[in-house]
């Protein structure tokens, strides 16, 4: 028998606030897999400007967050972020 699983998943964010996800697999429950089969994380590469674009993105985010202008809306199913 092997003992249970359980992972924390972080989100931002919720009327200026994170959200916690706990996600907890019973024992002797149906384990579902996530990750891509086949696919080596070497043989995937981005270009460098995606990279530096996504890394500007995280910076700002963070900075919004921070000042407390991080208001998310999802109710069309997508996010639109109110501090672009």
């Amino acid at each position: 028998m092997r003992g249970a699983r359980a992972r924390l998943e972080r989100v931002c964010c919720d009327a200026g606030k994170a959200i916690l996800y706990v996600g907890i697999e019973e024992n002797g429950g149906p384990h579902f897999e996530t990750r891509w089969r086949g696919i080596k994380r070497s043989a995937v590469a981005l270009p460098h400007e995606i990279v530096d674009t996504y890394e500007l993105f995280e910076d700002a985010l963070e900075v919004a967050v921070r000042t407390g202008d991080a208001a998310d809306d999802v109710s069309q199913g997508h996010s639109l972020v109110a501090n672009s």
